[in-house]
């Protein structure tokens, strides 16, 4: 069966079983992106928590740390 659904005119288009499918496969993109988006922004923006450990154990002062930090998120 299949549904009518409203166009950007006055005519609908007629949306079949098999074209429905192509919706649900953008799903797992979306989910992705989401998990990608979410890990690189939780990771760029705790940098401020980890900053003291990481000049502790490199031996590094503030500005050789910070540095760092910049040109890996040039890259």
């Amino acid at each position: 069966m299949a549904k009518v659904i409203a166009g950007s005119g006055d005519r609908g288009t007629v949306a079949t079983p098999e074209s429905l499918i192509d919706t649900r496969a953008g799903w797992p993109t979306v989910i992705s992106t989401f998990l990608a988006t979410f890990t690189v922004f939780g990771v760029a923006y705790s940098f401020g928590a980890f900053f003291k450990p990481m000049t502790d154990e490199f031996g590094s002062d503030r500005g050789q740390t910070a540095l760092f930090f910049s040109i890996t998120t040039f890259l």
